[in-house]
């Protein structure tokens, strides 16, 4: 489904999920300017990649529980959202250049549950140890290609 402009036009006070689903925007900043203007939207679902690198410290302020396919998980945590869960993909190999561990460390006053769904057929043990290091405290669950965990549940 491919949705106009008009959609970041729609200012919805009350709205708290929001799911997007198999959803293109024919202006890509569209759905930027959508979550601008809709702060109170505390779980929110997206299964597709959109750029969100506009989003600025303060958007999105009651974000609790995110859900992201694709990359743009990255720039709604850079927005340090008082995130509670977060579900996302990851590659195998975490460089220093892809900046994840600093968007961790952005959310990491807040985070209490992080599932993480590997782009790869294993995890990397190298990885999941960086990343608890950043995150120690929050009960980290990683999932493989495969659909099996990975060795290491963190709690």
């Amino acid at each position: 489904m491919s949705l106009g402009t008009e959609f970041a036009d729609l200012y919805l006070p009350y709205l708290h999920i929001l799911e997007l689903t198999r959803v293109t925007f024919d202006d890509p900043n569209t759905l930027y300017l959508f979550l601008h203007c809709n702060k109170s939207i505390k779980d929110l679902e997206i299964n597709d990649k959109h750029p969100l690198d506009l989003l600025v410290e303060g958007d999105l302020p009651h974000l609790q529980c995110l859900c992201c396919q694709g990359s743009s998980w990255k720039d709604i945590c850079l927005v340090r959202p008082p995130l509670h869960a977060l579900d996302v993909e990851l590659y195998e190999r975490i460089r220093d250049r892809d900046g994840v561990l600093e968007v961790f460390q952005a959310v990491s006053g807040t985070l209490q549950t992080l599932d993480i769904f590997w782009l790869c057929w294993t995890s990397s043990r190298d990885c999941e140890d960086a990343i608890r290091r950043v995150l120690p405290g929050v009960s980290i669950r990683s999932t493989t290609r495969l659909g099996v965990p990975s060795a290491v549940v963190w709690r």
